[in-house]
């Protein structure tokens, strides 16, 4: 498979909102397919994202939507830290 194909791919999936493209500094690209409203924690060191869910994420983007009037295309929140591995790595 070329990678025009893995990238049209990717760019179809996005279009229709089965996953959602999360920039990072560099032009770097991750591909999230999970779309529904949760807390992207990622790594500062090593790029890990881990997801994490919780209710009152559900319940907090309910009310910005119906504030707002209309439904956004999409949703990112990002908390950012140093994973367990990379913590042990450098000391921390």
């Amino acid at each position: 498979m070329s990678p025009a194909t893995v990238y049209q791919t990717l760019h179809l999936l996005t279009s229709a909102g089965l996953i959602q493209e999360l920039g990072f500094s560099e032009g770097i690209s991750r591909y999230e397919p999970n779309t529904s409203p949760h807390i992207n924690i990622v790594c500062e060191k090593c790029g890990e994202i881990t997801d994490y869910e919780a209710e009152g994420i559900r319940e907090m983007w309910s009310r910005i939507v119906e504030e707002l009037g209309f439904k956004p295309t999409g949703q990112r929140l990002e908390v950012f830290r140093y994973c367990d591995k990379c913590r042990k790595s450098a000391g921390i």
